[in-house]
């Protein structure tokens, strides 16, 4: 079961609904995912605005660079991730 990723850290959700992720066929289940609680979601907002300057003091080429390593490892875990 997947849970909330806030502030680089995972976070608990219990006690929060689950629900399947289908995006496409609602017989393919692509997921199993917690939703977050109102708390984790203010958790998001909070740690978002505190990185928000950095991530905004850094170059354009050192964000494309992360997000390009983000997507190298989305393709290399794919098969994991469905």
């Amino acid at each position: 079961m997947h849970t909330s990723y806030v502030g680089g850290r995972w976070q608990d959700t219990n006690g929060a609904e689950a629900r399947d992720v289908s995006p496409s066929d609602h017989d393919d289940t692509v997921a199993l995912i917690r939703q977050a609680t109102a708390a984790t979601v203010d958790d998001a907002v909070v740690e978002a605005r505190k990185a928000q300057p950095a991530w905004a003091r850094s170059s354009p080429q050192l964000r494309a660079d992360l997000l390009e390593g983000v997507a190298a490892r989305i393709l290399v875990d794919a098969d994991d991730l469905h």
